[in-house]
């Protein structure tokens, strides 16, 4: 019988203070991963990604979903608020999708090479729009700096009002 994500998640926690509390580490870090690792069989660490990364792709489909049907909004956008509000009223555990969203983020520059290829292979597209490009981009920047200093000052404003 597997023990469950979180269950994995924890021991993994405890075994790496164990070997580094120990001193069992040399300078190497590996050296301390290869002895987590070891200790843990592969058939418990894979399903609990496995697990958390379903979960992850649960709420993107949902978000997805839901942009089809009408919502004005991207349906990674809409699966990123659903998530969080799952994990804000405490009906998702932060622990099963813990695992999955850290190795994702981890990796997250690998992410990035196809959007740049992209640029690349239309590069001579971006230039004849460059001007029209740079426009939205200031105009994008100013906006969001405005917004965001507008309400820095409306927080700051009702914390001074409840402080006084």
């Amino acid at each position: 019988m597997h023990p469950p994500g979180q269950e994995v998640q924890r021991d993994l926690r405890q075994s790496a203070g164990r070997v580094l509390q120990a001193g069992n580490v040399g300078r190497d870090p590996i050296d301390g991963i290869e002895q987590v690792w070891s200790s843990h069989p592969i058939q418990y660490i894979i399903p609990a990604m496995f697990g958390g990364l379903a979960i992850l792709l649960v709420f993107l489909l949902l978000g997805e979903g839901l942009s089809a049907l009408g919502v004005p909004l991207p349906g990674n956008v809409i699966g990123m608020i659903l998530i969080t509000a799952a994990l804000a009223s405490g009906r998702l555990n932060p622990a099963r999708v813990e695992g999955a969203a850290d190795t994702l983020l981890k990796n997250l520059a690998f992410l990035f090479v196809p959007p740049g290829v992209g640029v690349m292979i239309h590069a001579r597209l971006i230039g004849e729009n460059l001007g029209a490009i740079a426009v939205a981009i200031a105009v994008g920047a100013t906006v969001v700096l405005v917004v965001t200093g507008m309400t820095a000052q409306m927080i700051l404003n009702r914390r001074r009002r409840e402080d006084a």
